[in-house]
């Protein structure tokens, strides 16, 4: 019974680690004027978008 269970058990853990997630962080700069949208993968950042605000 506890084979079944460690089986099981490894098969959910292999079965998530091809799935990944993204983040979007919004960094603003007062001093610029500016949003930055930042996409995170899980390994690395980079700026996806710079949205000018203000005027």
């Amino acid at each position: 019974m506890i084979r079944k269970s460690q089986l099981l058990c490894l098969f959910l853990c292999v079965s998530f680690i091809g799935f990944s997630q993204t983040y979007f962080l919004y960094v603003a700069s007062e001093s610029e004027d500016e949003v930055a949208v930042i996409k995170f993968d899980g390994a690395q950042g980079s700026v996806d978008e710079i949205i000018s605000v203000g005027y």
